[in-house]
């Protein structure tokens, strides 16, 4: 029974989906699922309030997906090489290439991909296999390797460090804008390898309009205490800053800050959220309210806006409160690569940074539309804004309502650089230090026993933010994550 008195019946195929979920009823509608006889999803339908959405699926014999079909009967075909690698995405019936002509270096990571009919992404790789350059082009000639500087992507061009052959231990410790030198940035870490300090090559005095340069200050809790300036070379630059106070919780115990029985913000001093009862955001102050489907995923924002997924992680369709569709997102190698404007049909290209974060949207042409640089944490600082891409910080939609952003299991501030509600341990004591429950066999799900920095239930990836990302709001994993060549 939804909240609104309307009852939800679920039904599904009770033949191939024997042992596999069919159908879902939750509080804002249903979904179901058909299978062919290997166990794959055909179809997946579903129905929010008044709203339905089919989508449709089909493989190759090694289960790598061949063809996606949207609510719109649009029709995306996927290729692979010999070795089970994704080749291209296109849409052939609308004559759109949204990926062509991959290929991948022997290890198998991406090295280079079309968009369009120009735009050309190339990916170098340095001897132990860390992204070292992404250069992409509409016109003249890539890069050679990670080090020519005769040839730079007209788009993007970003040149990783990493101290290789000195102090190598993965951290990110440079990131050079070719296109732009003086928004080219380098990084230091304290030995726990949290960010320290983050600045751009551009001072005041160089640069006043492209400047920033910050300091992170943390407490043995692994709790991001403030964020100053990291010297009088940057006073005058436009830059963020924090300064917060924690509780024996790693609760923000600043002037206005109040907290939730369960551990959840409920207001800053200026936002007040209210959640439900799996402690999701449900309303702010903003004027706006949340739905989600049974699965935590969000399914409708109330100022505008439905989500439908299919059956993967991220939205592939956006449409109005009454289902006309305004966008659908083209994923390959697990990764928005393409927006579809609709109904007009223009297409935009997505180009990210090593976390993923989209730092460049183009036109179907290569013309940039959209680009940002951001600071560690995620905060943004738009260049080029004429785009309305909402996909921001590691590919997270940010809400323009609140400024969180989105990240399935939680919402995360790059305001304060933490979640505003704790993570969860399941299956193993509230508290791994003072809980007198005994520990599961195992370790703990969503942290790790030996690297007490993990414990912190608010944290946001170890303080790491240019080594690691969180794909679902629970972990920090090392970036780019591993991505199987069947993901769309």
């Amino acid at each position: 029974m939804t909240s609104s008195g309307n009852l939800w019946v679920c039904s599904g195929d009770l033949q191939v989906g024997i042992g596999r979920r069919t159908a879902m009823c939750d509080g804002a509608g249903q979904e179901s699922w058909s299978y062919d006889m290997m166990g794959r999803v055909l179809t997946d339908r579903r129905a929010t309030n008044s709203v339905t959405k089919d989508f449709s699926y089909a493989y190759n014999l090694d289960s790598s997906l061949t063809t996606l079909t949207y609510p719109n009967n649009r029709v995306v075909t996927y290729a692979y090489n010999a070795a089970g690698r994704a080749l291209s995405a296109v849409d052939t019936a609308n004559s759109v290439n949204y990926a062509l002509n991959a290929s991948y270096v022997p290890q198998g990571a991406l090295s280079s991909l079309q968009n369009g009919a120009n735009i050309v992404s190339t990916f170098y790789y340095n001897n132990r296999l860390q992204p070292c350059r992404i250069s992409v082009r509409s016109a003249g000639v890539s890069p050679a390797n990670c080090a020519d500087i005769a040839n730079t992507g007209n788009v993007l061009d970003f040149t990783y460090g990493f101290n290789l052959g000195t102090a190598n231990n993965g951290n990110v410790a440079s990131i050079a804008n070719n296109r732009d030198t003086t928004r080219s940035q380098s990084f230091t870490y304290d030995a726990l390898n949290r960010l320290a300090t983050a600045q751009t090559s551009a001072t005041a005095a160089t640069g006043l309009a492209k400047c920033w340069g910050e300091t992170f200050n943390y407490d043995q809790w692994a709790n991001l205490l403030s964020i100053g300036g990291v010297s009088s070379a940057y006073t005058g630059c436009t830059q963020e800053s924090l300064s917060v106070g924690v509780n024996t919780k790693n609760q923000i115990n600043n002037i206005g800050f109040q907290y939730a029985a369960a551990g959840n913000l409920t207001f800053d001093g200026s936002l007040s959220t209210t959640y439900d009862a799996e402690n999701r955001i449900v309303s702010t102050n903003a004027g706006v309210t949340y739905s989600y489907d049974g699965d935590g995923k969000r399914v409708k924002k109330s100022n505008g806006k439905r989500y439908w997924y299919g059956s993967g992680s991220d939205p592939l369709e956006e449409t109005d409160l009454s289902g006309v569709a305004s966008a659908d997102y083209i994923f390959f190698n697990g990764k928005r690569t393409a927006r579809l404007d609709l109904p007009g049909a223009a297409v935009h290209y997505y180009f990210a940074n090593h976390l993923g974060s989209a730092s460049i949207v183009t036109s179907s042409a290569g013309v940039i539309q959209d680009e940002s640089d951001y600071y560690p944490f995620g905060g943004e600082r738009a260049v080029t804004d004429s785009d309305p891409n909402q996909y921001k910080f590691t590919g997270k939609e940010r809400d323009t309502e609140s400024g969180l952003d989105f990240f399935i299991a939680r919402y995360y501030s790059s305001a304060y650089g933490r979640f505003l509600s704790p993570d969860e341990f399941t299956g193993g004591p509230e508290d791994a230090f003072s809980s007198s429950d005994p520990l599961p066999p195992g370790p703990l799900p969503y942290a790790n026993i030996s690297n007490p920095q993990s414990l912190n239930k608010y944290t946001y990836v170890l303080n790491n933010p240019l080594r690691l990302v969180d794909p679902d709001g629970h972990t920090g994993v090392t970036c780019p994550p591993k991505t199987s060549p069947t993901k769309m």
